[in-house]
């Protein structure tokens, strides 16, 4: 470069001033505060932070299928715990409830809660006194133990 170029200290012009501290030449301070980096570290920013963005992704991947694995737990867990409920109080069997979704399990269970009544003689009342409605042979439309014997008499 020529010496026009270049201040009394040996400065360049255009990129460099004196910093009277350091007693040396120093970078220009950019006039537009935003733009403090070069392209080429611009572009190596860019690559790191994509990097960054596809380990984050797997990770989340990674998250959300140990997460569908542990709800597919909790609700195997909860479809159980309902068939061992139903099947002492219906007819239906373990087979048949298995391959039923979760959902309607639970419609089944709740029906079930509202449809039949408690034994009499469970340990819920804590009596052992008369045979409960359905071990007499009751229905849910019976009103009597007349009635249902009628009932199975008309068939």
């Amino acid at each position: 470069m020529s010496e026009e170029l270049k201040d009394a200290h040996g400065c360049l012009i255009a990129t460099e001033v004196w910093d009277e501290e350091s007693q040396k030449c120093v970078p220009k301070p950019s006039p537009n505060a935003i733009v403090t980096m070069t392209m080429d570290e611009a572009f190596a920013t860019i690559k790191l932070q994509k990097a960054t963005i596809e380990e984050q992704k797997s990770l989340i991947r990674d998250l959300t299928h140990q997460l569908g694995q542990a709800n597919g737990v909790l609700e195997s867990r909860e479809k159980a715990e309902d068939i061992a409920w139903i099947m002492p109080r219906s007819s239906l069997k373990q087979p048949d409830l298995e391959v039923l979704p979760l959902v309607e399990v639970k419609r089944i269970k709740n029906t079930l809660q509202y449809a039949l009544p408690q034994k009499r003689n469970s340990v819920a009342f804590g009596a052992l006194a008369d045979l409960s409605d359905r071990e007499k042979g009751l229905t849910v439309g019976d009103m009597s133990w007349e009635r249902s014997q009628k009932r199975k008499e008309g068939n």
